[in-house]
């Protein structure tokens, strides 16, 4: 099967939206449909203004390309292109798009691009992106071909314009890229992490202000941070930061944590909390939609309310000074995340995706 996969720009730094869709592209090109990922430089028109610019500002450079901060299968092609009219497009049976910006691009695209599906991300975008940009995400929605939702949040935004997912292919991780390399009793217990970006609803400074409360209670309490840019001047010093740890690096950090801390106030799946779980760090969480929707607090993680730092602090504090219940909270996260592996969501996919190939209807 010929499949092409549209993502909504190209990105120099790690995404997690477009990781999904590279892992993807993977797992189907490892089982021998012939797949191409395209990166347009023009879909940004519905983008927010912040958004724009930083586009603006990337690089471009039409043709083969290479991802630098993941490894694709080399029989995966990789390609940028100006935008997404049919002429930069190949042949395909099956074509899988995701960003709302290509929504309606791909609507317009003839027959021979392929049978189109819309894999729905962008969850955390339509609900604090503001009024201007929900509209945007809910009018994509309503014209998305196909709609595949990975995500309860996925199925929310759909429900809010009145649509159905034509199927759920629940998001998932790499399994074997993580793992427990230091059991939970092993780990100094004092030592806690978190995950810095740029969004406002990652809400990196609840974290910060969470961890020196703790600080306060706990003076010898470590910490450390990961993310993708220069660390920022408003980051204390007491926080050790890490810019774009390779793979290794960042099994190795998960492994070092007693306690990992997921501030974000919208998360429709949370890629580096499921990394954190499977290596056995104890996961504090203010929202994590996978987790949220069918678990209760105590049982793999414990749960607060988003934007109460305070709460937070309070249960990072709970679980350092009591080692029982934080390593076996470590443990059952771990596990949890056996059910967490792409193939059941990829046998899915690729049963969708062959079951329409080949030409529209006139």
């Amino acid at each position: 099967m010929r499949i092409t996969c549209v993502l909504p720009g190209w990105v120099e730094a790690p995404s997690g939206g477009f990781k999904v869709i590279y892992q993807i592209a993977n797992r189907l090109a490892a089982r021998g449909h012939r797949v191409v990922v395209l990166h347009p430089d023009e879909t940004t028109a519905g983008a927010a203004p912040d958004e724009r610019r930083r586009r603006r500002q990337r690089p471009r450079a039409h043709g083969p390309a290479a991802v630098q901060w993941f490894q694709l299968r080399p029989d995966v092609e990789v390609r940028r292109v100006p935008d997404l009219s049919p002429r930069h497009l190949p042949d395909a049976d099956s074509l899988l798009a995701t960003g709302w910006a290509t929504a309606k691009l791909i609507s317009q695209l003839p027959a021979r691009c392929g049978r189109q599906f819309f894999y729905v991300q962008d969850y955390e975008h339509w609900l604090t992106g503001g009024e201007r940009q929900r509209r945007g995400v809910e009018d994509a929605l309503r014209i998305a071909p196909s709609p595949i939702a990975p995500s309860q949040g996925a199925l929310e935004m759909l429900a809010t314009v009145g649509r159905t997912a034509a199927a759920q292919a629940p998001l998932g991780m790499e399994l074997d890229d993580f793992g427990v390399d230091v059991r939970p009793e092993e780990r100094d217990p004092l030592r806690v992490g978190f995950p810095l970006r740029q969004e406002s609803f990652k809400a990196s400074v609840d974290a910060v202000l969470a961890l020196g409360a703790v600080r306060g209670w706990i003076p010898d309490l470590s910490v450390e941070s990961f993310g993708a840019w220069p660390r920022p001047q408003w980051l204390p010093p007491w926080v050790e930061y890490s810019r774009s740890p390779g793979h290794d690096d960042l099994r190795r950090f998960y492994n070092r944590l007693a306690v990992f801390l997921l501030p974000s106030r919208a998360e429709g799946w949370s890629l580096v909390a499921a990394e954190a779980m499977r290596c056995a760090a104890a996961l504090v969480t203010a929202t994590w939609g996978r987790l949220a929707h069918t678990l209760r607090d105590g049982e793999v993680a414990r749960m607060v309310p988003a934007g109460r730092s305070d709460l937070m602090a309070r249960a990072v504090e709970e679980l350092i000074r009591c080692h029982r219940h934080r390593c076996e909270l470590a443990r059952a996260g771990a596990r949890a995340t056996d059910d967490f592996g792409w193939e059941p969501s990829v046998d899915m996919l690729e049963r969708l995706l062959g079951s329409t190939a080949g030409p529209h209807p006139c």
